[in-house]
Order: C-alpha cells, then sequence, then structure tokens
C-alpha cells in the first residue's frame, strides 16, 4: 500500500468522528448554520504554520486560484453540514462518497489524467455501495431526498476542488496554496455576518464543546488531505480509500453510537442497517481494488 494512502484512511475515520460530534451538538441546540460558520472561522489558526513549511511563489495575479477553490469548497462543506442535519450520518456519509467519481470525470475533463481500468472500476463499485447504503431506507420510505441531494452537490463540490488542489497547490505556492484555504473560506463566514441574523453566529452552551471538537477535527483532517492532494496529484486513488467515511460512520454508529448520543442503530432498524452494510461491504471492496491498483500500477 502506498504509505500517502495512509493519509486519506485516517482523514475518513477523523470526520467520521467529527460528524458525530456535530450531529450530538445539533442535539444539545446547535443549528447546521452556526455550527458551519464557526467550523470555517475556528479553522483559520489550525492553517497558519502552513505558510511558513513550504512557502512558494503566489503572485497577486494568481490568488483567484485559491479564492475559486475556497469556494467550492465552502459551497461543499455548506452541503454536508445541511445534510448532516436533516439525515443519519450512516447514511448521509457514505453518500459523500460519489466524490469518488466527480473527482474521476474531473481529473479527465480538467487534467487530462488517465486512470485505469481498475481505478474506474473501483471508482463505480463505490458508487454502487453508496446507492446499496441509501436503499433500505428509500425502500422502507424513510429516505430523506434533501439529505441525499444535498450530499451528492458536497460531493460534487469538492471532487471539483480536490482536483484543482492537486493542479494548483504544487505550481503555484506549495503549503501556502494549502493555507490560504482556510483563510479565504474564514473569511466568507466572517463576510456573512451582516447578512444574517445575530442568532446565526450564537452556540448554545451545551453544544459549545461538541462544536469545537468537531470544528478542530475537521480541521485537522482537512489539513491532511490538502497535503495528501497537493503533494501527490492522485485525487483518485486518495478520495477512494477516503471514501471508507461510510464504512467508519456504520461501524461508529453501531458501536459507540450510545456515547454520542446518536440513536440510528435503534431507530434505523436492523433491516436498514443490513442495507447500509451491504453497500460498505461494496465500498471496501473497491478500496481494495484501489490499493492493489496502486501498488501494481495497473
Amino acid at each position: 500500500m502506498p504509505f500517502y494512502l495512509l493519509l486519506p484512511l485516517a482523514c475518513a475515520l477523523v470526520y467520521t468522528v467529527g460528524s458525530l460530534l456535530f450531529k450530538r451538538a445539533y442535539l444539545e441546540g446547535a443549528g447546521p448554520i452556526e455550527s458551519f460558520h464557526w467550523a470555517n472561522i475556528l479553522a483559520m489558526p489550525f492553517f497558519l504554520p502552513l505558510f511558513f513549511v513550504n512557502p512558494g511563489n503566489l503572485p497577486p495575479a494568481d490568488w483567484w486560484r485559491p479564492i475559486l477553490t475556497s469556494a467550492l469548497i465552502y459551497a461543499g462543506a455548506w452541503c454536508t453540514f445541511a445534510a448532516i442535519a436533516k439525515g443519519d450520518v450512516s447514511v448521509v456519509t457514505p453518500v459523500l462518497g460519489t466524490k469518488v467519481v466527480f473527482v474521476a470525470f474531473t481529473a479527465v475533463a480538467l487534467a487530462g489524467t488517465t486512470l485505469s481500468p481498475s481505478l474506474w472500476l473501483a471508482a463505480f463499485l463505490t458508487t454502487a455501495g453508496i446507492v446499496l447504503v441509501g436503499f433500505g431506507d428509500a425502500k422502507l420510505g424513510r429516505a430523506r431526498a434533501d439529505a441525499l441531494i444535498l450530499g451528492l452537490l458536497s460531493s460534487l463540490f469538492f471532487g471539483v476542488s480536490d482536483v484543482l488542489i492537486g493542479m494548483w497547490a504544487p505550481k503555484f505556492g506549495g503549503t501556502t496554496f494549502l493555507a490560504a484555504l482556510p483563510q479565504c473560506i474564514g473569511l466568507f463566514s466572517l463576510a456573512a455576518i451582516p447578512a444574517s441574523a445575530p442568532a446565526t453566529f450564537r452556540i448554545p452552551k451545551p453544544s459549545r464543546p461538541w462544536v469545537i471538537w468537531g470544528s478542530l477535527l475537521l480541521a485537522a483532517q482537512g489539513m491532511a488531505m490538502g497535503i495528501a492532494l497537493a503533494f501527490f496529484n492522485d485525487p483518485t486513488g486518495v478520495n477512494i480509500i477516503y471514501s471508507t467515511r461510510g464504512m467508519w460512520s456504520l461501524a461508529l454508529v453501531w458501536f459507540a453510537g450510545s456515547w454520542f448520543g446518536n440513536p440510528e442503530r435503534s431507530s434505523a432498524g436492523p433491516r436498514a442497517m443490513a442495507w447500509r452494510f451491504a453497500g460498505t461491504s461494496l465500498i471496501t471492496a473497491a478500496v481494495i481494488l484501489a490499493v492493489i491498483a496502486r501498488s501494481t500500477g495497473q
């Protein structure tokens, strides 16, 4: 297994824990919009050291690149927070794995990348697994179409941004490019203050620890994913491994959901959870196939 794929594997687990923390924050009275803005603002200082790690040349004329990339990430994150508020973590998180397919198509369209047949198969196995994850809920009439649509939109925005990071970060600024992204995203949220009601930025006291810890975990995994994308320029392989978020979400909901105050294991029922596990098995097969393809070059 290429060593750099350990980064998205760890990020997948950290992201899932962060999502559960935010779901708990919602139960404690926090809203998805204020949680979204505070997560963006708290991430700003977290990324500042990257300005000094591998500073590169980012001329003023090229600042539109991190600004455009940040806008896509901002839109994708907003969709993610809204989707988690409307649907189960163990459904929404696997749906976010469709980013693999958006990354594959975007890489071919924008970067001129040629993907091996094995990676194409892995990408579509991931998508098929995600369909199965939501099938049980759809069959029982419990699927939230709005949550699924928001999850797909999030995948689209993040998929395009991942390819742009891989294309532009090595050429325009190195880690400076990566450090600029959360600063722009945080500024977008700060700029939203005058246009929002004051309550939009108020976090109820019981939910504050969950929002803070969830924000820090999302920031940490975001920085690690940015490094993986910028320095190894393998957005499809990285995102196939990252799609194990679905597997981790099911495992954590099943075995540790009660610790997070998450009732999905009991509310979904055994039939829906069985479909979710079936879909996760396909996603896991896709991950194994991607690792084999990367190690053999096929």
